[in-house]
């Protein structure tokens, strides 16, 4: 259970989030218009103009240039739209979880984990970590204490001095709780949340643990879970292809 003071820290946090995020989707909006004359204006030159131009080779040429150029553009303003779309799911709720961690020899760096990655382009500030990055495997499974994780440029040491949970529901922090664990249960998430209990705590440790190490399992090309009906198998499943789609995101798509 946390102080009112620090509930309060965490209530302007999540107002400082949502403030970013809605200050994005402004900035998409008006970016997404400006890229949508690009493309009006590309395709009347394509349609109406260009083809009455083509007189050799070299003119043919120029019409595949200017096609391919009409591709990118739309493909920018895909990108856009996909993330306005992504940023508008997380406004209600931009994160669930907290960790606390001190790179070996570094300053210690606080990670809101969430839906996806959200990052102010100017400053590089990350209001929020996406679940599926590596470093967020420390919010489901290694605990408070001295942790290491693999990273695209190796092994990662350090220790995790905090793991917290957050209840937000459109936009308002409903309860937060401390635990070396995730918990996935609204009961338990309630219970904890006025309880300090460390036997409360441990209730599900292996289950979550055991969840994340599948869902992020690197080693196996096939996996095979065993579980009785409400053992989360389906939902295990759904997050692991949400994984490998974020981990081999250059060489795969929802298609495979």
């Amino acid at each position: 259970m946390i102080s009112s003071e620090e509930f309060r820290k965490e209530e302007d946090y999540l107002a400082r989030t949502r403030a970013f995020l809605k200050d994005e989707l402004a900035r998409l909006g008006r970016s997404q218009s400006h890229i949508e004359s690009e493309i009006y204006e590309q395709r009347r030159y394509m349609w109406q103009e260009l083809p009455q131009q083509i007189r050799s080779v070299e003119d043919a040429i120029a019409l595949s240039v200017h096609s391919e150029e009409m591709r990118q553009t739309e493909e920018r303003w895909l990108d856009k739209d996909r993330q306005a779309a992504i940023y508008s799911r997380m406004l209600p709720s931009p994160y669930f979880g907290r960790v606390d961690f001190a790179e070996t020899g570094q300053e210690k760096e606080t990670l809101y984990i969430g839906l996806a990655n959200v990052m102010d382009p100017k400053t590089h500030k990350m209001w929020v970590c996406d679940w599926r990055a590596p470093v967020a495997a420390l919010f489901y499974e290694k605990g408070c204490g001295p942790v290491s994780f693999e990273a695209p440029d190796g092994t990662i040491t350090g220790e995790v001095t905090l793991l917290r949970q957050y209840k937000i529901e459109d936009g308002k922090l409903q309860r937060v709780f401390d635990s070396e664990i995730r918990i996935e249960d609204d009961i338990l998430q309630e219970v904890l949340s006025q309880s300090s209990s460390a036997h409360m705590r441990a209730i599900v440790a292996s289950i979550q643990k055991e969840q994340n190490v599948i869902i992020r399992d690197g080693k196996h090309s096939l996996s095979l879970v065993l579980g009785p009906a409400g053992s989360g198998k389906t939902s295990i499943a759904l997050h692991r292809v949400a994984y490998l789609l974020y981990r081999d995101k250059d060489r795969m798509t929802s298609d495979n």
